[in-house]
């Protein structure tokens, strides 16, 4: 006779193999599917120390780096910046500032360094005499020589409301004060000096890269992201930009993006950050730093890195003589060029999840309840359908089938953002007023226009235009008029020549009166169809409108937006 399994030992080898297929699903899931990273071409560590290496700049004969590094230093407080041989690895000190330097870049011709010390652009020969000449330079960050070497430019005002300027240099020195170019910030120049890319809205809810000329005329969006993103240098064939992007967990990757079409390409896949990815002269090696695993002694430490750079697959459609972007990227409708940074209200944008994830999970769980349910009806045959009890096997089972599949479910569902509001799950940004008043949310970054008695806040998509405008009264006039008169004002003044009102009804707003309505207009120009929520908020007139110029209904995305309104202060 033939020896059986019992069933508490088949239940606990099916249990620990569900349990290991799960821990490998989630392990999965939560690296963004980079559970085995795979190591990147060529890749080398150049620096070997237990503190802090950042920000490598190449030498334009690409034989060494630049980068800073607070190694010498105990306590840690203070940089100075070095240079590393890149074939050798030897390290060579470079300044002796004892007020920490830092974001260096390196003329073209190589006859000097600028950097920054205690708000001052430095520059210092490399070719003779190492004495600085300073100029004053505010909250100056992050340089970048012009390939003429004849610009260097630079952003202030920290991460979120960066401005670019420009210092005209004579015989690396400055020869005036600094020029205003416009917002942004990590700005990089155009293999022929005649461009510029740029980020705006880092380390808000959403952040853009944008490329314009020199002088920061004929902006273009080039990409838009959730998470913040940062171009840090062009191809030498002017074809690709390199940029670094956190992903949803907050690791940085690298990637190239083809300004032809947008086209991405990652070229790092490793759990932990990579950052100030520089391409070298010849565009053939990427140096940056990295806080990933290497052979320096264990800590959190920085270290710089190079790596080769893949070849890529080149576009068809090339930039013209005099255009910043290829032809084929030329003339798309972008949203108007950054006018600073409107305050955004915090969001929780859905994680990244692709529908492979989803189904790898509905597939544990299925499996789960499956076998948990015959392994229950197989204990309540042996227990005589319910004539002895049986308790310790249904907690068994509970407990290594029913409470995993509760468990992925729950994280299943959170991915999925069906906890989520209906704007958060489109990946909308909220807006909240300057003052705190109101907020909405928008597909994107909205116009904002401070006018005399108040605000207008639009965003134009895909032929919807959403806005909501503010119209303060003067004092004491609110009690002159009666609140259902003047939405019956608002109301006539929304009907265009040819228009009809379909739908109208008096709503709240925290208990201040409004109305509802649905306006549908036969004439030409005009769109065919408005929805709005009027209110009259005490001395303030508030319209939340939007206007579709489509031939169809009002898109569902215009009750979301009606709908995500929302007053933050009563006045």
């Amino acid at each position: 006779m033939i020896r059986t399994i019992g069933l508490h030992r088949l239940m606990i080898v099916v249990g620990i193999l569900g349990l290991g297929a799960i821990n490998l699903f989630l392990a999965w899931t939560l690296t963004g599917g980079r559970l085995f990273d795979t190591p990147e071409p060529g890749l080398r560590q150049l620096t070997h120390f237990t503190e802090i290496s950042t920000d490598p700049v190449w030498s334009p004969d690409a034989r060494a780096i630049v980068f800073q590094s607070n190694h010498e230093h105990p306590d840690g407080k203070l940089y100075e910046l070095y240079s590393v041989a890149v074939n050798d690895g030897q390290i060579r000190r470079l300044t002796n500032e004892q007020q920490s330097p830092h974001d260096p870049a390196w003329s073209p011709d190589q006859k000097y360094l600028a950097f920054v010390v205690h708000e001052n652009i430095c520059v210092q020969r490399m070719d003779g005499d190492p004495a600085t000449a300073c100029t004053p330079a505010p909250n100056a960050e992050r340089l970048a020589w012009s390939p003429d070497g004849r610009i260097l430019a630079f952003d202030t005002s920290g991460r979120t409301g960066g401005k670019i300027h420009a210092l005209v240099m004579e015989g690396g020195h400055p020869s005036g004060p600094p020029q205003p170019i416009g917002p942004g910030a990590y700005a990089t120049w155009s293999p022929d000096g005649q461009c510029l890319a740029y980020a705006n809205g880092v380390g808000l809810s959403g952040s853009e890269v944008w490329v314009s000329r020199k002088d920061g005329t004929q902006p273009l969006l080039l990409l838009q992201a959730k998470q913040d993103i940062y171009p840090f240098g062009w191809s030498p064939d002017g074809q690709f930009l390199l940029v670094k992007r956190d992903d949803s967990s907050g690791t940085g990757q690298l990637l190239a993006v083809r300004l032809a079409d947008g086209a991405e390409f990652q070229l790092t896949n490793n759990h932990e950050s990579h950052t100030s990815p520089r391409l070298s002269p010849d565009g053939t090696r990427i140096a940056f730093h990295s806080l990933r695993e290497s052979d320096s002694p264990p800590g959190d430490h920085f270290n710089i890195y190079v790596m080769d750079m893949p070849a890529l697959p080149a576009a068809e459609t090339k930039a013209l003589s005099g255009e910043c972007l290829p032809s084929a990227a030329v003339g798309r409708v972008t949203p108007p060029a950054p006018q600073g940074i409107p305050r955004y209200h915090g969001m929780v944008l859905p994680p990244a999840v692709d529908s492979t994830h989803l189904m790898i999970g509905l597939v544990i769980v299925v499996a789960l309840v499956v076998m948990g349910s015959l392994f229950l009806f197989t204990a309540l045959l042996k227990a005589g359908l319910g004539q002895r009890p049986f308790r310790r096997e249904a907690h068994a089972i509970v407990l290594v089938f029913y409470l995993p599949a509760i468990l992925v479910s729950g994280y299943l569902a959170i991915q999925s953002g069906i906890f989520l509001s209906p704007a958060q799950r489109l990946g909308w940004q909220t807006y909240q007023s300057e003052d705190g008043f109101f907020a909405a949310a928008f597909p994107g970054m909205p116009d904002v226009k401070t006018q005399g008695t108040g605000d207008n806040v639009s965003y134009r998509d895909k032929g919807f235009t959403y806005t909501v405008l503010v119209t303060s009264l003067p004092n004491g006039s609110a009690s002159d008029f009666n609140a259902d008169q003047k939405l019956d004002e608002l109301q006539q003044a929304l009907i265009p020549p040819g228009g009809e009102v379909i739908d109208a009804a008096d709503i709240t707003l925290d208990k201040y009166p409004g109305r509802e309505l649905h306006i549908r207009t036969t004439a030409a120009l005009l769109s065919p169809f408005i929805e709005a929520r009027l209110y009259v908020i005490g001395n303030r007139i508030l319209q939340v409108i939007v206007h579709d110029s489509n031939s169809i209904p009002l898109s569902p995305n215009s009750a979301v937006f009606l709908d995500s309104f929302q007053l933050l202060e009563s006045k």
